[in-house]
């Protein structure tokens, strides 16, 4: 108050210049913040990589070692990674090209970098024929087939922020799909040449052996559905333990026991990555079908890992997957996938598509056991009867029979698959006991999401996102928002609502869709002009179908779902039908219960996965 008193005493001619005095201040102190936080902002590693011939490289690779973080370059080549301020070492590196290594200076502003990647030389000199003429990607995968349960096994858990993004292309839309699902087509804005993207931020928990908790901190997605036209869910976390014998699906895996019947290998050559020499194995499959995988291995010579994945499989109906992994050393003597990249393109009946999915992983907290065979020393009390000391006992036998097919310095395909039968036995064991002990179920993979996983701007976005958008990702990011506003209007139109409700609920009623009574319910028919109900067989004649189906979210996580299917069997001049009621359970402990009636024909191959137009 006396402060006051002597500025207002003072007169006008003192009192201005002190107000101005507190507002400069004020705006000093303001800018130096913008200023702090734009300075925070711009601490960017950005850039471009290319070849030879200036061409960019898609989906190449940057490794930041300080950090045990991987990242991806776009289709363009370009790549862009947030840092603190200070040195770091960055490996960029792509398939078929040779790696370069960086220290760069991470300061307040960085200027973006231009890498040049070369062809990558692989040497044949070293190469050594036996008598046999055996090839020597033989001896190489002997190895790699012997330790593959070992490095299936080596990480026993971890923490990472992983980047998740995936982004789908509608390249063709066939003019079947479009007369008979127009109305769904004109709703959600679907059109050819669209692509649809989803971005998240996740921290991923993982525990051996197949414990997985994925977190979503944040998403974006432009896919149509859920909520205010957004989708609801959110991409899974794809970790693909290659050393594993599932981790191709249903196809066999070349470093699993038995690969030698299933794929021929081809030796193409060495080359110095860095510090490591690494062979270059084609994968040749013996046959044709989604069984078999082609493409190439990348093995690091002594650790008898794996360096680099790029494979494709042919699957049914026209899909065509591609898997890239590149691995990178993230704790001494581990090397794990810092960057995945699967790609799927699709021809089916004239529908042509493709679905771009990529991460970037930034590894946490990090446990992992020696590559190389340890011993299992029994814990004091932990037997518990006869059963368990025989189990010991056998769990012991193996370990001595390992290491004698350990030892062996040139194993035949008969010990190398012996070893990795026997190592793989003595895990399952462990599993077994592990569980005999613990008789909770615990669901494998789990995610949640975070209260506030869906309220960033693309300011944030902008900022955190690692893998620069691709233009077509960018142009179905900034027309989202559009979107969503004419949708929005459209839904709010107050002109003649209850006209528009009944005319898309007559619309789908005739020509079949799904109509959302409220957030919890729906209902959904395929429509009483339905094309593909129409069937034959010799016993009912011309067959023709529909269906209705009510869905409806109960309490405690349960969901009651009633289906009615009603037709004619022209021949016959007989009324068919098929009726369920049933109630599942979501919660911990998943149940369902299904009470089934009808009246109607089957045909003998129907649990074949033949269609009725097959059939037909």
């Amino acid at each position: 108050m006396s402060l006051m008193k002597a500025n207002i005493n003072s007169g006008p001619c003192t009192f201005v210049p002190q107000i101005v005095t507190m507002l400069n201040r004020f705006f000093a102190v303001l800018l130096f913040f913008i200023l702090a936080s734009v300075a925070a902002y711009s601490q960017v590693l950005s850039g471009v990589i290319v070849d030879i011939h200036n061409k960019p490289i898609p989906y190449s690779t940057v490794y930041v070692k300080e950090v045990s973080l991987g990242t991806a370059a776009n289709e363009e080549g370009l790549f862009e990674l947030k840092l603190k301020e200070g040195n770091y070492t960055c490996t960029f590196q792509s398939m078929g090209y040779e790696s370069v290594t960086r220290v760069v200076p991470i300061e307040r502003s960085n200027p973006a970098l231009r890498i040049v990647l070369q062809g990558m030389v692989y040497s044949l000199q070293e190469v050594e024929v036996n008598d046999g003429g055996e090839d020597p990607a033989y001896r190489i995968m002997r190895k790699v087939i012997r330790k593959a349960p070992l490095y299936a096994q080596m990480v026993k858990s971890f923490n990472a922020e992983v980047y998740i993004r995936g982004s789908l292309t509608i390249r063709k839309i066939s003019a079947m799909v479009k007369w008979m699902a127009r109305d769904d087509l004109k709703e959600s804005d679907i059109k050819e040449g669209d692509t649809f993207l989803e971005e998240s931020v996740n921290e991923i928990d993982f525990t051996a052996p197949n414990l997985t908790r994925q977190r979503v901190k944040s998403i974006h997605s432009t896919f149509p559905g859920g909520n205010e036209g957004r989708s609801s869910g959110a991409m899974g976390f794809i970790s693909g333990n290659i050393y594993k014998p599932d981790a191709f699906g249903n196809a066999w895996s070349p470093l699993s026991p038995g690969a030698f019947k299933f794929y021929r290998f081809q030796y193409e050559g060495v080359s110095t990555i860095g510090e490591v020499n690494v062979d270059r194995i084609k994968v040749i499959p013996k046959g044709d079908g989604p069984q078999y995988l082609r493409g190439y291995l990348y093995v690091i010579e002594g650790l008898w890992c794996i360096y680099a994945v790029d494979v494709s499989i042919d699957e049914q109906l026209g899909l065509t997957l591609q898997l890239h992994q590149l691995f990178g050393e993230v704790r001494e003597g581990a090397w794990l996938p810092v960057t995945n990249r699967l790609k799927m393109d699709m021809d089916l009946m004239g529908n042509q598509g493709g679905f771009l999915y990529n991460t970037s992983i930034r590894y946490n907290n990090l446990v992992v056991n020696p590559p190389y065979l340890k011993p299992s020393v029994p814990k004091k009390g932990a037997s518990d009867g006869f059963s368990a000391k025989r189990k010991q006992h056998r769990s012991e036998k193996l370990n001595e029979k390992a290491k004698e097919l350990m030892a062996i310095e040139l194993p035949t395909t008969s010990e190398a698959n012996k070893l990795a039968k026997i190592i793989s036995k003595n895990a399952e064991l462990k599993l077994k006991d592990s569980l005999r002990r613990n008789h909770e179920y615990v669901e494998a993979y789990k995610a949640v999401f975070d209260s506030n996983a869906r309220k960033y701007d693309s300011i944030y976005w902008n900022r955190v996102r690692p893998i620069p958008l691709a233009l077509n990702e960018l142009s179905s990011v900034k027309s989202f928002d559009s979107i969503q506003n004419i949708r929005n209007l459209a839904l709010n139109d107050t002109t003649n609502p209850e006209k528009s409700k009944k005319g898309r609920f007559y619309s789908k009623l005739i020509f079949g869709g799904r109509h959302d009574i409220d957030t919890s319910c729906f209902f959904q028919t395929d429509g009483l002009i339905n094309l593909m109900g129409v069937s034959f067989n010799t016993v009912d004649g011309f067959v023709y179908k529909t269906g209705l189906r009510y869905e409806d979210k109960l309490k405690w996580g349960k969901t009651l779902s009633l289906g009615f299917k009603p037709g004619y069997a022209f021949s016959r001049k007989a009324f068919i039908w098929d009726a369920v009621v049933a109630v599942k359970s979501d919660g911990r402990h998943k149940n369902a219960f299904a009470l089934h009636a009808g009246s109607g024909s089957f045909d003998y191959n129907i649990d074949k996965g033949a269609a009725l137009i097959e059939n037909t």
